[in-house]
This record gives C-alpha cells, structure tokens and sequence, in this order.
C-alpha cells in the first residue's frame, strides 16, 4: 500500500537510494488474466499493473482505506515523505497500449467507442500489434496526443511527481501508418509543455517491432536532449563480460565510460545514459548467475526472454556446492560493481541488493508472491550481500563528481592499463579525481572475468587502498 511503503522509507535511505521509479500506479484490473499455474492450479493475476484502464487514477486498491478519494491522499502522502527525505518519484507510463479488449473481453472502459481511429493505429480498421499487448496507442494523432499530455500534467501539478518513465517508448513516435517518426508530435509537445519543464523523462527506446523499432542512442530530442535512455547495450555487454564471453572489453570499457559512442553523437550527456543490469522482467540479479535456461511454466505459456546472456556457474538451479555458491556470490559482486562504478545513471531493482530469486522465472507479470519481497531474507543478508550493496552505492557517492558526469571521459580523466589486443576479459584503469584536495588522488579499477591469473602493476610513487574485492566474503 502506499502508506505501507512509507514506512519502509528508512530502509531505502539507508541503502542510499535518491530516487525510485514504481511500475504502474494508474488504476488496473489485477483479476485480468484467465490463466492458471499449471502445477498448482492456482489463480494467475495481472501482477505488474502494465494494462492501464484509469490514467489520471492512482490504483485504488493499494489504499489501505475505501472511502472516496482515499487513494489519492495516500499516494500524495507516500509523495510527500519521499520529498522530505530527498528522494524523488518517477511513474513507469503505460501509453504504448491500453487494456481495452484484453484477452478479447469486453470491458467497462472504451476509448474506441469515442474515436477508435485516433486512440488507436489501426491496419484495415483492425489494432496493430507493436508492444506485444496489442491495441497499440495512437499517440502522435492530435486528439490522442493531447490526452496524453492532460494525464502526465495532472501527474506532475497535482500529485507532484518528478518524472516518467515511458513502458515501450519507441511506440510514442510512430504515426498512425506505423512507422517511427524522427519528429513526433507527442514529443515535440511534451519536452516543450510548461508544466513538465522540470519533469525527467526517462525512454525504455524499443518496442516489440525489432526492425525499426530498436532507438537505443537514437530516440528523438525535438531539440536539446530531454530524455534519458535505458541502456539496453549496457546490460546485454556487462552481463556478456562478466560471465567470461572473450573479446569483449573494448565494449565493456565503453559501457564503463558512458557509452559516447551510442550518445555524444546525438548532444547527449553520459546521465542520460540508465545503466542496469537487471530490470522488472527479465531475470533477477541472483537467477542472472544460478540459471541458464528461464522456468516460466508457471505462467501456464511459454513467454519471456530466451536470449538472457546468463550463466549457472556450472550448475543449473539451486545447489549445496561450496565452490558453485561462493562463485554466484562473486559474480553477483562484479556485476554490482561494474553498475555502481559506471559513468551514467545507475538503476537497481528491488531485491537486488539481498539477492531475491524468482526461481527462474524471467517473466513474472502474472506472480503475486513470486515477485514479493522478502524482509526475512533481505534480513538474513545483512552482514553479506546487502552490507556489500550499501557500502558500494555509498562509495560512488563519495566519488560521485566522476560518475555522474556531464562531459564523456577524455584521455585527461582516464589511464587505460589493458592490452586491447588481446581477447581475454581482464581489463584495468585508473580514473583520475582531479578534485583532489591535495595531491594526486584516483581510484584503479580490473576486472578479471574469466579463470587466468593476471597481475595489476599500481603506479609507483602513492599510497593505495583496496577498497572492493569481489572474490572475498562481505
């Protein structure tokens, strides 16, 4: 519940967190899925929230009273203790389709009994299928557009929230032909609305048609960059290195940079980059390192991703191996690390940091409480992974004037000790903190990703600290 949330506030500001993005709020009909766990018969439900039915309606049923209006003062309230305690809000936007016409029923709420053709991009009067939930929004079309920007100014004037996050944003820029304009009319509007001024707005730049569809580095501006980017590449190139795929670490050592070569072209900064390794869907940072293959036959169909970049460190599943557990223990380290010590803007899903599964599952839309999390668990790992995770995010704070930066590297910031040509996973830097208050002062950085000793010659004439090492115990 929204007043729930708040008093877990303390944990998130102990952790270190300044910002969380919460997936759909809007109101939706959880009880919209006619599907059943095969296993155990159990009733599936539309856990995520990623079929809207109310756009300007907090979900109802995360109030923890029912009178009238209860909702709205309990997300407000949640709003407003977040602010108090420095930490702002971005809503994740379902515009890209609505629930209307979900698993063919016929629902209370239509849109395409007002204008069918303006909500919706229709192919010979039928809907359109670009997000894999098919009644793909019309959202460039005036009428529809305007709508859109009514929905995100009450979210902002009223309910005082910070920014967006677009679901499937790549389907906000195509015309009522389909096709991926350079110059939306929604975007165009909203990065110059008034009243989203100081609104972030965050792009998950791809939807479900790969072909065009795919605009990491390349979604529209409509002027100075406005929107901040999920960086796809990011994940799928960390995650690649990490498990020991060979000649990967002039991509990896990009990614660790700020990935200008996917952004400076277009005048963005290395913050519009949101770096992550794992996300909502897809598997969790612990199934990352115990599964090669997804275990989604609990969603009763055969969905999620099979192209995971995973590795189950020589075992599949859950396991009683010393050597295997201490392996996935590191490996979850290394690749916490590479995120927190990126340039860019880190992003960290919840449980993460203690090490929460879902057994597998790399789709969990339809799991109640395969997708909880776990208080016993995240308190067993106080003294381990949640100790590691806090301590990590309060270093990259200290030295966050390197990190989250608003140039890209150059040669000045960065002391490249790799040998480029050879493809084995070991790469080593030293980035330089010219804001040291006396002297030289800079952090080193290698990675070792694969089972070759290598050695790590520090420059000669300074003190140096070790800091992290993923391959001892928290």
């Amino acid at each position: 519940t929204y007043l729930g949330f708040v008093e877990k506030i303390p944990y998130l500001k102990r952790l270190g967190v300044n910002c969380i993005e919460l997936l759909p709020i809007f109101e939706f009909d959880e009880t919209a899925c006619p599907r059943r766990n095969p296993k155990t018969g159990e009733q599936l439900c539309n856990y995520w929230g990623y079929s809207t039915v109310a756009f300007c309606t907090p979900m109802q049923r995360f109030s923890t009273r029912e009178r009238l209006g209860a909702a709205i003062v309990g997300f407000k309230t949640l709003v407003r203790e977040l602010h108090r305690q420095g930490i702002e809000v971005i809503l994740d936007v379902v515009f890209n389709h609505s629930a209307e016409g979900t698993w063919d029923e016929s629902n209370w709420h239509s849109m395409a009994a007002v204008a069918k053709s303006q909500y919706y991009i229709l192919c010979g009067g039928k809907h359109t299928n670009y997000t894999g939930c098919g009644n793909t929004m019309n959202a460039n079309d005036p009428l529809c557009c305007e709508w859109m920007l009514e929905c995100l100014r009450y979210w902002v004037e009223e309910m005082h929230v910070d920014g967006f996050r677009f679901d499937l944003a790549s389907t906000l820029c195509r015309g009522g032909d389909g096709k991926i304009q350079q110059e939306p009319l929604l975007i165009r509007r909203m990065v110059s609305d008034p009243a989203l001024a100081r609104a972030k707005l965050i792009a998950e730049p791809w939807d479900c048609s790969w072909r065009d569809g795919y605009l990491v580095g390349k979604f529209p501006s409509c002027g100075p960059p406005r929107f901040a980017e999920w960086n796809g590449t990011f994940r799928d190139i960390v995650r690649r290195f990490i498990k020991g795929d060979r000649g990967m670490k002039g991509d990896f050592a990009s990614r660790l940079s700020g990935s200008a070569d996917i952004y400076q072209k277009s005048g963005r900064a290395p913050f519009h980059s949101i770096n992550f390794i794992t996300a909502h869907d897809g598997f969790t940072l612990r199934d990352l390192v115990t599964y090669d293959e997804k275990r989604n036959s609990c969603n009763g169909e055969n969905s999620g991703d099979d192209h995971n970049n995973s590795w189950n460190c020589g075992v599949e599943g859950d396991t009683g191996d010393g050597g295997v557990r201490h392996l996935r223990e590191k490996q979850m380290r290394n690749l916490l690390v590479a995120l927190m010590l990126s340039v860019g803007t880190p992003m960290l899903v919840f449980g993460d940091e203690y090490g929460r599964s879902q057994q597998g599952c790399n789709n969990g839309w339809c799991q109640d409480s395969l997708s909880w999390f776990s208080w016993k668990a995240c308190s067993g790992e106080e003294n381990g992974l949640l100790r590691f995770t806090r301590r990590l995010i309060a270093l990259r704070k200290r030295y966050g004037h390197l990190f989250c930066r608003e140039s890209f590297m150059s040669q000045a910031d960065v002391w490249w000790r790799t040998h480029w040509e050879d493809d084995y996973n070991y790469i080593c830097y030293v980035i330089h903190d010219h804001q040291a208050k006396e002297g030289y002062a800079g952090l080193m950085v290698a990675f070792n990703a694969g089972p070759e000793v290598r050695g790590c010659s520090l420059p000669q004439d300074k003190p140096w600290y070790r800091l992290i090492d993923t391959n001892l115990s928290p």
